[in-house]
This record gives C-alpha cells, sequence and structure tokens, in this order.
C-alpha cells in the first residue's frame, strides 16, 4: 500500500497521505517544491515587454502543470523584468535569473544550468506556444523515446499566419517514425531552429550541447550537433509554435544588411570542425558545401555593396583554409552562378 498518492490535475497537484487529502495549486509557492517538473521551459528575455505578457500567458496557462519556467532576463532596460516579476507572483512555477545583457546564447545557456525537467523546450519571449502542446509532445516523447522530437509552427506576420511546410512534407517521414541523420542527409542543413523541438533532458547533458557565445546563428551548430548525435529523431505533425517575423527589434530583423552577417562564417567554421571532428564530414561533404553556399549567398544578395564587399572577402579566406570545400564550390557547374556572385562582390 501506497502511503502517498500523487495526482496532477489542470490546477495543481493532489496528495493523499494515508487518506488525508491536500490540495496545493500551481500557483502555490509549495508546488515547485513538491511537485516534479516533466518540462523545463527556457525563456531568453531582452527588451520584449510588448510581446512578454502574451509568450507568457500562452506558458503558464497550458493544462499542463508539470514544468519548471526558467525566464532569464538579459540585462532588459524596458519594463520585461517587472513584467517577470508580475507574472512569478502570481505562479511559483517561474524562475527568473538576472545577468547583464550577454546575448541569446549565454542566457540559453544560462537557463540550461538549471533545468530539472525530463524534456526542455525553447520558447523565445516573443513567441508563443499552442496549448496543448505539451501534453501531447511529453506524452509522444515518452512513447517515442526519442533524443528530440521536431514538431510543426506557424508564422506570424503583419498580424497574418503564413503557411510553413510540414515536418512531414519537409521530412518525409510519417508520425511515429523514428530515424536518425542518416536518413535525411539532404535535410540535415535546413531548419536549424531549435524553438520548434523538444529535447530529452539526458540527451542535452550526455553531449554537454550549449549554445556558442558572442555570436550570430547559434542555433545552426547547436543544430547540427544535435541531429548528428541523435540515434533517435522523431516529428509530430502539428502546429505547435507561433513564430513571430514582425518584431522589428528582433535578432534576425536588426541583423539584416548588418557586419554581423560576417558571423554566418563563423557558424560555417564550426560545423565544418564539428562534422570533421564526429568523421561524418565526407559523408555529408555535399550536403555541407551546398549548405554554404545557399546561406552565404543569401546575405551577399541582401547586403549593401560595403558589406557585400567585406563578407565576400571573408568567405574567400575561410576557402583558402578549406581547401576540400572551396575545390568542390570553384570547381562544379552547380555552383557557377555563386561563384560570379562572390567575383562581382569583390570588385
Amino acid at each position: 500500500m501506497k502511503i502517498i498518492r500523487k495526482q496532477y490535475t489542470v490546477k495543481g497537484l493532489k496528495i493523499n497521505i494515508l487518506g488525508i487529502k491536500i490540495s496545493i495549486p500551481k500557483n502555490s509557492w509549495l508546488f515547485p517544491i513538491i511537485s516534479k517538473p516533466r518540462v523545463s521551459v527556457i525563456v531568453p528575455v531582452y527588451n520584449v515587454a510588448q510581446y512578454l505578457e502574451e509568450c507568457l500567458d500562452s506558458i503558464v496557462n497550458q493544462n499542463f502543470v508539470r514544468m519548471q519556467i526558467i525566464c532569464i532576463n538579459d540585462g532588459s532596460t524596458d519594463n520585461s523584468l517587472e513584467i517577470l516579476k508580475k507574472y512569478r507572483k502570481k505562479d511559483k512555477r517561474i524562475k527568473i535569473i538576472n545577468q547583464r545583457n550577454q546575448g541569446l546564447s549565454a542566457a540559453r545557456n544560462a537557463g540550461l544550468k538549471y533545468i530539472k525537467g525530463k524534456y526542455v523546450i525553447f520558447i523565445d519571449s516573443d513567441d508563443k506556444i499552442k496549448n496543448g502542446a505539451f501534453d501531447k509532445l511529453t506524452e509522444y516523447m515518452n512513447k517515442t523515446k526519442a533524443d528530440f522530437c521536431i514538431f510543426d509552427y506557424n508564422i506570424l506576420k503583419n498580424g497574418k499566419y503564413i503557411h510553413s511546410k510540414s515536418c512531414r512534407e519537409f521530412y518525409q517521414k510519417k508520425q511515429n517514425e523514428i530515424f536518425s541523420y542518416k536518413d535525411i542527409c539532404d535535410k540535415v542543413f535546413f531548419r536549424f531552429s531549435v524553438w520548434q523541438k523538444i529535447f530529452r533532458a539526458s540527451f542535452l547533458k550526455e553531449n554537454e550541447m550549449c549554445f556558442p557565445i558572442g555570436k550570430l546563428y547559434e542555433d545552426v551548430i547547436f543544430h547540427v550537433k544535435s541531429i548528428v548525435k541523435a540515434s533517435r529523431i522523431s516529428i509530430y505533425n502539428e502546429k505547435f509554435y507561433c513564430y513571430r517575423m514582425d518584431n522589428p527589434s528582433s535578432i534576425m530583423n536588426t541583423s539584416k544588411n548588418s557586419k554581423k552577417n560576417i558571423h554566418i562564417i563563423d557558424a560555417i567554421d564550426m560545423c565544418y570542425d564539428f562534422l570533421k571532428q564526429e568523421n561524418v564530414f565526407t559523408e555529408l561533404k555535399p550536403q555541407f558545401c551546398s549548405f554554404v553556399v545557399r546561406e552565404t549567398s543569401c546575405y551577399l544578395r541582401a547586403s549593401s555593396p560595403d558589406i557585400k564587399k567585406l563578407l565576400a572577402q571573408k568567405i574567400m579566406d575561410w576557402f583558402d583554409t578549406h581547401n576540400d570545400v572551396k575545390n568542390v564550390i570553384i570547381t562544379e557547374e552547380q555552383y557557377s552562378e555563386y561563384v560570379c556572385l562572390l567575383k562581382e562582390a569583390l570588385e
């Protein structure tokens, strides 16, 4: 006979101790002490007061209660911290970490140090998550024993939702199908965002997963590492996440036509080193070369002449120290247009 019985409800936790019934609501200070979270939600916060309440509401109002909500205030100068404190008063599952402004990678890394859940989800503070997501995803992860699961998302731009290709369409995989990078080699260098995935916490810890500090495109190496390291990957065909593209202060919008675009070379370099280290570079070389061309040509075309020239020079400098990539891109006919783009940018 069990002395203590626990039952989680949408309102919190019910405990039966030898017939004595105790209810602990999810907003009680006791709840995070007595309950064991299934999901750790990491929310980096920097000057997003306009969107933060909508984001937090989408998390705390989930029917799923067994969560730990780790909010990292990355040196916000607006009233984001005050909003976090207000929500913390109402919901003790929220943990606030304050740090000086160090960027998205450092904020996420700080959150990873405090995870207690079996699973981890990253949510950007100007985005939101659909109700029911945590219930379905944790049940699915428990069933599939996946290292991580990729799910569908909506794109919100100018108040309208934009269709994005579903996981089933993109990966050509069925729900409940387990696969590894070897089964999707042509898709490894796509869909880098960590916010469209739920990870098994032990997988992240075992592989010492973290984000590169002080760099943009931080999701790229995290994604490539996780997809190569994972032996069990799955998909869930439901649009759980809402990604906002119309936040004018987001990193993606403020870095357009900026010298920060040069950071894409750092992301490429980190991926190259990792693939070599894991002895999978030869296997993924064609896909990696296509990735290099696709990503850098995008920024070359979008940049002003002075930044374009600087970026092109950085690309050529990187090629000069990575002949195995350079020889493919410079000599293969499929990349001739790209080579012309580089030459024009350097003139």
